[in-house]
């Protein structure tokens, strides 16, 4: 937008004449009319949308520097006790169930998300039909590639394979179910 903080207090304080470019920035930043962010049906000033809106933007930025930093001193302690105790001692840490739970729930929230603004808008049963030959064809991979290793049978892979076909498939299902909800 370029505005600095002070500008923006100013402004909210009423106290700062705007420029056509400033007023046309903050309706491009927040996405509405003039009228939509500076006055309400009654014709009074509603600046202190502005001030919301600014401190749930930074509240999310601050969200997601909390998210990044937590999950980098997770994996830290993850790898550190995958070097001493090896790949069985990493995954008994309770953390490894944190951090796999955080994963899901992750990617998850983003696929609403990303459903939102996708730029190709396709029929949902197509986009579905095409998760499921593309996870059905990474389990078969995997589940061979699982069974492969000497010590292992065909027990392994179908196992594995298995695991992978309904982790692929639950977020399909989920993805298929929002996109047939927006009506795409």
């Amino acid at each position: 937008m370029g505005a600095t903080m002070q500008t923006i207090s100013l402004i909210e304080k009423g106290s700062y004449n705007l420029s056509l470019n400033l007023f046309l920035g903050i309706c491009y930043t927040f996405g509405e009319t003039l009228d939509e962010v500076f006055w309400n049906e009654m014709g009074e000033n509603k600046l202190k949308k502005i001030t919301d809106e600014r401190l749930k933007l930074q509240n999310l930025k601050n969200i997601r520097v909390l998210f990044l930093f937590q999950n980098a001193g997770i994996i830290g302690i993850l790898a550190y006790e995958m070097i001493t105790s090896g790949l069985d001692g990493m995954t008994d840490n309770p953390l490894w169930f944190l951090f796999i739970m955080t994963t899901i729930v992750s990617a998850y929230l983003s696929m609403s998300i990303s459903v939102d603004h996708e730029e190709e808008r396709q029929p949902p049963k197509k986009s579905l039909l095409m998760a499921v030959v593309v996870v059905t064809i990474l389990s078969v991979i995997l589940g061979i590639i699982a069974s492969l290793p000497d010590g292992s049978d065909m027990t392994d892979g179908v196992i594995v394979g298995g695991v992978v076909f309904i982790c692929g498939l639950i977020p399909a299902f989920y993805v298929y179910s929002i996109r047939k909800k927006k009506g795409h």
